[in-house]
């Protein structure tokens, strides 16, 4: 591990390795709990399931199949940050429109999975 602190070292999408062009934001999706409010206070809460997901930019390349990776499904996406940590999302699919800027090669891309495990 270094002194590191914030980065992203690598995007792995079913073992290929992209290099992001900026941020990973990251979320290990769970339950979100919402409040429930009675006529003069909070009762408790409520909780629905949110999934996983993770947004990024990449650059194209001549080998990356734009199509393919815009209608990925049950993939394994792994995330590993400068600072040591490594999410792993499986099952995951791609969501979003996948646009390509041509001025200077950059894909967005997000992908929703079914889990995301921080494991290291």
């Amino acid at each position: 591990m270094t002194n590191q602190r914030y980065g992203v070292r690598a995007l792995k999408i079913d073992g290929e390795i992209f290099q992001p062009v900026a941020d990973v934001t990251i979320n290990v999706g769970g339950q979100i709990r919402e409040p429930v409010m009675n006529a003069v206070a909070m009762s408790g809460f409520t909780e629905k399931p949110e999934a996983a997901s993770a947004k990024f930019q990449i650059h194209d390349r001549r080998d990356l199949n734009l199509p393919v990776i815009k209608h990925l499904t049950g993939a394994t996406v792994t995330v590993d940050l400068k600072n040591g940590k490594t999410f792993v999302f499986t099952d995951a699919f791609s969501t979003g429109s996948w646009e390509l800027t041509s001025e200077n090669g950059v894909i967005e891309g997000e992908i929703m999975a079914a889990t995301c495990e921080q494991i290291t």
